[in-house]
């Protein structure tokens, strides 16, 4: 299921964003858990979470510039 990210699951959108070998950060530190916060209270930042709840991936699109 699709569903707006909460503050709560930032700490996964994390881990998953540090797990990643496709598309990773060239300075993970540039973007922080203020960054993420920013986004669950101004969207939209979406996590996709399985049935059994667990968050196994996450899109989030910048308003300010359209970038996603």
């Amino acid at each position: 299921m699709i569903r707006a990210a909460a503050t709560a699951d930032i700490p996964r959108i994390f881990e998953i964003r540090d797990s990643v070998i496709e598309n990773r950060l060239s300075d993970p530190a540039a973007v922080t858990e203020a960054d993420a916060a920013w986004f669950v209270a101004n969207g939209p930042i979406w996590v996709w979470q399985e049935p059994d709840g667990t968050v196994a991936g996450f899109s989030a699109g910048d308003p300010r510039d359209g970038t996603v």
